[in-house]
């Protein structure tokens, strides 16, 4: 995968904050931050906090907690949020029919996730700063990709159901149509919502990611998860019926 596409949402930050820390804005903050955090006195410009910033800068950021100080926080946190996404990568956490669909998935969730924790910890930073969150990132990731792989497991029956009934079709092809007509088949008995069916045919048969089908319909992740367990056991008697 290309990994400027991968951090594109990074890089588009990154030439953000490139403007932003050489403004007249940024050098009389940072005049201003210097007389209450004495470690920020060494810094001449807003540009360099890019460079490793130490734990003592960082926890200076949290402490002044004021939008510009936050969002140099969080730039100067972009390389251990890249980290993070090529771990997910390396883990096979994004693809096809993967919670992540796409990198750019786990970029947004990861941006979304920061926010929140540097907003939870602003005017009072933890000892320290950078490594609590990559751990509290990290944990949070792969709690989410431990769950979608459970429940992607959960419906593999429903999945393969009725491959030798289907003559020349493929395997995956076959699977496809057996798993609609299971769906259909709940619907038409009335033990399966139509909205619940629409999510399933979504998420389980044409694989869209969570993500993807949270910014479409507008609802979060965690209330789709919690729809299709739903759905799953509403079409479980179907499967046993079917197998």
């Amino acid at each position: 995968m290309d990994n400027h596409n991968n951090n594109s949402a990074f890089r588009d930050l990154t030439r953000e904050w490139e403007t932003v820390a050489r403004s007249p804005r940024a050098a009389r903050a940072l005049a201003e931050w210097s007389s209450a955090e004495p470690t920020l006195a060494g810094i001449s410009s807003l540009a360099d906090l890019g460079k490793r910033p130490s734990n003592d800068v960082l926890s200076a950021l949290l402490r002044i907690g004021d939008d510009l100080a936050l969002r140099a926080f969080l730039q100067a946190m972009l390389p251990g949020l890249v980290g993070v996404t090529r771990m997910g990568l390396e883990k096979q956490w994004i693809g096809h029919g993967r919670i992540w669909r796409h990198p750019h998935e786990l970029n947004a969730q990861l941006l979304e996730l920061t926010w929140t924790w540097i907003s939870r910890h602003a005017g009072k930073p933890p000892a320290w700063p950078a490594s609590c969150l990559v751990a509290h990132l990290v944990h949070t990731v792969t709690y989410e990709a431990k769950m979608d792989r459970r429940e992607r497991g959960h419906l593999t029956t429903f999945e393969l159901v009725d491959h030798d009934r289907v003559g020349d079709l493929s395997a995956e092809r076959a699977g496809i149509v057996g798993a609609m007509q299971l769906v259909c088949d709940a619907v038409e008995a009335g033990a399966l919502p139509l909205s619940y069916a629409q999510l399933i045919y979504s998420i389980r048969i044409r694989r869209d990611g969570y993500q993807e089908v949270s910014e479409r319909t507008g609802r979060s992740v965690d209330a789709l998860k919690q729809v299709c367990r739903r759905a799953e056991a509403k079409l479980t008697p179907f499967i046993e019926q079917a197998a």
